[in-house]
């Protein structure tokens, strides 16, 4: 939890510096001050200065804010639009989990979801009650399962996808 408050943080002090040059030294400083705290920062900058992402690498994964897929993502999983992973791990076995936030309701999320994954030859199976107020969902195809979980919020859904693969 720590280095994720630090990666929102080295986020939220970051802005527009004006050259390339600037972007260098402003992710550079960043990095800088990650690594004097024990944490091992990768920044991205766009062109017009604004950091785009922190990546903090944690072994088998990384938190921080707009990041990628973990290595080795099935590409038959389809993501909401615009969404923003702030955790991607492998998981031994080949999995992988994600945890994002999507500015759209949980049940418009889950609606897509319903309607993207057996486009690409997902089945969607019972899911167990969860959490009320949460929307859980399992997708199965072959020797795989996606177990996605959906948790509304002020501000959008904070979305959990965990891929695993069976036997």
């Amino acid at each position: 939890m720590t280095t994720l408050c630090l990666a929102a943080g080295l986020m939220a002090g970051c802005g527009d510096s004006g050259t390339q040059s600037a972007q260098s030294t402003q992710a550079d400083q960043i990095e800088d001050y990650a690594a004097a705290h024990g944490v091992d920062a990768d920044v991205r900058t766009a062109p017009d200065g604004e950091v785009e992402s922190v990546a903090i690498d944690q072994g088998m994964g990384q938190v921080g804010m707009n990041l990628d897929l973990p290595d080795g993502f099935p590409g038959d999983i389809p993501l909401y639009p615009g969404l923003n992973i702030y955790g991607a791990s492998t998981i031994p076995g080949n999995g992988h989990s994600i945890a994002a936030m999507s500015e759209a309701e949980a049940g418009t999320v889950a609606s897509w979801y319903s309607a993207q994954m057996p486009s690409e030859g997902w089945s969607e199976a019972d899911a167990p009650q969860g959490v009320p107020g949460q929307t859980a969902m399992i997708f199965e195809k072959d020797n795989r399962r996606v177990m996605l979980t959906l948790t509304p919020g002020a501000s959008g859904t904070t979305m959990s996808l965990v891929t695993l693969a069976l036997g």
